[in-house]
């Protein structure tokens, strides 16, 4: 019997005086049908019978409770959240309303609703309502506060109250450490819930569990190694080769080869510290021009921090180190970048970013005219989002601001950048890899040979497919085309790189 065919039977039954005077009254009938709906798991039924009684004004306050608990079922928490509160708060009072209710405002989340359970989870603890199941609730919703060690004494008082609790408390505890990357630690809870009741509902979610933090461990061990080899045909050999977008280039062709070596290290710390740490050696050889193009870059990255649970603040600092063959290996380029980086968590799946700090370039060659002089240092900041919207899929968006302070009048400017990037799965090993980037770059003072402000836009674009051949192995295809645009003819290009390698990663 559907919920409409109910509702509108009662109506009926509403006008219909009741006859002997042994009858039972209908509020306590419709009570009963209800009741019996919702042990049957008709909750759509039992609400819309229940619903028709409230809105007519004839609902005892068990009717009221019972229609909250339906709502709750139907996951329509905030119709079921208005009964429940109406129940908690009736003569009299349906005590078992009140830890319904405070579950509830913990499903609906955000920050009102949160206080509001804690409240009612106050009453709840004084007038002795389930005091184990209030205790619980207390832990999950300080969890959500990020008071994680409030929590874990909350889950562990519920454990004392009701040992029955032990697996539900160990699966907490397990979530708790993996959620601050204590993974040996996590992977132990787990483990103890499943030896509470191995056949119980908790104990296979405590396995998924184990099986994540096992997971998670391999993936974040403290020292992974990264090697690349990739062959290149590049359309247009950039003049120079850390500073493509503000150089000419040479209007020629070349094949190529690079060689990379990448150590990322990420100690597990105890909460609330972090830290990490990248090493990265890359080089590249020339067919063509290989006296004046092959580079060899050294490049550091650190980043101690502290987490908010939700969010982290960091002092991020990288630096790199460019030889120049000419014939032989020379310094070339020295870039800095120190600065605070701030991120936050928008819900599991969303990161916000935003860097701000100084930039410094020093060129080591000596430039020909005072005016040419390249070095430069000055602001920097960058405000970035990321979203991983699927398993192994993700999308960023970048914008960047830097301003440039040279020692030379004809490199004074001040940019804008915009980048995007996507990773596609297309297969459980296959994936595409999309990438968008635009440059706007104004300079200040009216060019000493060419006698107008130089005015630059670079755009450029790749696309690439990445085959996981094997858990360590990794195979790349990139196509990119960059197109600059300037004032200056001499700084027009374009240049199209094509790349095919290989990484490995242990």
């Amino acid at each position: 019997m559907n919920g409409r065919f109910l509702a509108g039977l009662l109506a009926i039954l509403l006008v219909i005086p009741l006859g002997a005077s042994g009858a039972v009254p209908l509020g306590e009938a419709i009570l009963e049908e209800g009741a019996r709906l919702y042990r049957q798991e008709e909750y759509e039924a039992a609400a819309a019978l229940l619903e028709e009684l409230r809105v007519r004004g004839a609902a005892p306050p068990a009717a009221v409770f019972l229609l909250g608990m339906s709502r709750k079922q139907l996951r329509q928490y905030p119709e079921a959240a208005a009964a429940l509160r109406a129940a908690a708060t009736s003569s009299p009072r349906i005590r078992e309303a009140v830890l319904e209710l405070a579950e509830v405002l913990y499903l609906m989340g955000g920050g009102s609703n949160l206080h509001e359970a804690m409240d009612w989870l106050a009453l709840a603890e004084a007038r002795q309502i389930s005091p184990a199941r209030s205790a619980f609730l207390q832990g999950l919703v300080l969890r959500k506060f990020d008071r994680g060690e409030e929590a874990l004494q909350a889950f562990e008082l519920a454990r004392s109250r009701d040992p029955g609790l032990g697996q539900a408390v160990e699966v907490q505890f397990g979530l708790g450490r993996l959620r601050n990357r204590e993974y040996e630690a996590a992977t132990e809870r787990f483990r103890a819930a499943v030896l509470h009741d191995p056949q119980s509902d908790l104990a296979r979610l405590a396995r998924r569990y184990q099986d994540l933090a096992d997971q998670r461990q391999s993936a974040a061990k403290s020292l992974q190694v990264t090697l690349g080899l990739f062959g290149q045909y590049d359309s247009n050999v950039v003049l120079a080769p850390n500073d493509s977008t503000l150089m000419p280039a040479t209007d020629e062709e070349s094949l190529a080869a690079s060689a990379s070596l990448r150590l990322d290290f990420t100690p597990t710390l105890s909460a609330p510290w972090l830290f990490s740490l990248q090493y990265a050696l890359s080089g590249s050889l020339h067919d063509n021009h290989s006296s004046s193009h092959d580079t060899l870059t050294n490049a550091l990255t650190l980043l101690p921090g502290y987490s908010f649970g939700h969010s982290s603040l960091g002092l991020l600092a990288s630096g790199a180190h460019t030889l120049l063959k000419g014939p032989g290996y020379d310094q070339y380029l020295g870039q800095v970048r120190v600065g605070p980086l701030y991120r936050y968590l928008l819900g599991d799946r969303q990161l916000l970013e935003f860097f701000t700090g100084y930039g410094l370039k020093e060129f080591y060659q000596a430039a020909l005219d005072p005016e040419e002089d390249r070095d430069a240092s000055g602001l920097v900041a960058s405000l970035g989002w990321v979203w991983l919207f699927r398993e192994h899929g993700s999308l960023n968006l970048r914008y960047e601001y830097a301003r440039e302070e040279a020692s030379g009048d004809n490199w004074d400017n001040h940019g804008h950048r915009l980048s995007a990037g996507c990773t596609l799965p297309l297969a459980e090993t296959l994936s595409l890899q999309l990438g968008l980037q635009g440059l706007w770059q104004d300079y200040d003072d009216e060019h000493t040979v060419f006698g107008v402000k130089r005015d630059d836009e670079v755009y450029s674009g790749s696309l690439g497919i990445a085959w996981q051949y094997r858990p360590k192995w990794r195979f790349i295809a990139q196509v990119s085309r960059t197109d600059a645009r300037s004032n200056l003819a001499i700084y027009d290009y374009d240049r199209d790189l094509f790349t095919l390698g290989v990484e490995y990663r242990f």
